[in-house]
């Protein structure tokens, strides 16, 4: 993904070969990784032997490239997952719901006029909610010439940003939402609906930030900080009745909520941050938000002891009988 080498070999000539490390899930009876340059692997869940790469009844070609994110709703026991096919700079777009049997229950896609890298995605009861970053992939450059799949990706810092939304009942495309402002999503937090108006909230930067992963001169080193933005969109015309942004001026990343609330409304999530200052200097996540939208401030910081840091991203074990709370 970051490097590239002599001798690189590419699945068809197109597409990584992909490690499946960034996300696991256990679904309809099945333990699956998930990375996002090709489709999920199922592992044995007593002895984790890789058994076969996933491609369901739907035979997916095995250069599409699936989500590491995908997102399970629980109540109606669905697997919800999204790609994107790179056609020179135009995308084909992909939503997908798969049921308990492992099969497609809801499929649907739309064609993009540029090739928008994304990550991860929302649900609500009805929707599926995709934010379209000004973050491009110059697929023809990545295969033409020896460079990596980051070396090709380009961010364009003045173009706006899009909200794309397809009918979770019809697999459809429904709108594509202008936001009229730039932003970099990375990672998502939550969606709901609420009184007629869809509620989508989002961990944004002022531009992607892969780059501060490298090791020179040290992680998040030039780290620039995050806001938490809160958008409300009318579901009979997709007009906005409202945003909401908190800065609590730090760098945010790898939001958490309870699973159980996932597309529903919600009161708490967790968000790991880290410092900006002193820039070009080595940083790394030392505190914990406790995010409460029904509070009157941000809500509660957690801060390591100097030297001390957090792994990365939380996961909430919730409690059966009290509702958004449990251990982090």
């Amino acid at each position: 993904f970051g490097t590239a080498s002599p001798g690189d070999r590419l699945r068809r000539s197109l597409s990584l070969y992909t490690p499946s490390n960034v996300s696991v899930h256990h679904f309809a009876g099945r333990l699956m990784t998930f990375g996002e340059q090709a489709l999920p692997w199922e592992l044995d869940p007593e002895s984790l032997e890789t058994l076969v790469e996933y491609k369901t009844e739907a035979d997916l070609p095995d250069i599409m490239p699936l989500s590491a994110h995908p997102k399970i709703d629980s109540r109606g026991g669905r697997l919800c997952n999204f790609g994107a096919v790179y056609m020179g700079t135009k995308t084909r777009f992909l939503y997908q719901e798969w049921n308990q049997d492992m099969k497609v229950a809801v499929s649907g896609d739309t064609g993009l006029p540029a090739s928008h890298v994304v990550h991860d995605c929302l649900i609500s009861q009805h929707y599926a909610c995709f934010h379209l970053s000004p973050y491009y992939l110059d697929i023809g450059q990545f295969v033409r010439k020896d460079i990596s799949l980051l070396g090709a990706m380009k961010w364009e810092a003045d173009a706006p940003s899009d909200w794309l939304i397809f009918s979770r009942e019809t697999g459809q495309p429904l709108a594509r939402v202008p936001t009229g402002i730039p932003g970099f999503s990375l990672h998502t937090m939550n969606a709901y609906e609420e009184n007629g108006q869809l509620v989508l909230d989002i961990l944004e930067a002022d531009r992607p930030f892969y780059d501060q992963y490298y090791a020179e001169p040290g992680l998040f080193a030039d780290i620039g900080p995050s806001r938490i933005r809160r958008t409300r969109l009318d579901c009979s015309d997709w007009s906005f009745t409202d945003t909401r942004i908190l800065e609590p001026g730090l760098h945010l990343d790898f939001p958490c909520i309870d699973p159980q609330r996932l597309g529903t409304r919600y009161r708490y999530a967790w968000v790991p941050g880290m410092p900006t200052d002193p820039a070009a200097s080595a940083k790394f996540y030392d505190r914990l938000l406790c995010l409460d939208w029904d509070g009157p401030t941000l809500g509660e910081v957690y801060q390591c002891p100097d030297g001390r840091f957090l792994s990365a991203e939380p996961q909430l074990i919730a409690h059966p009988d009290e509702p958004e709370t449990g251990l982090l």
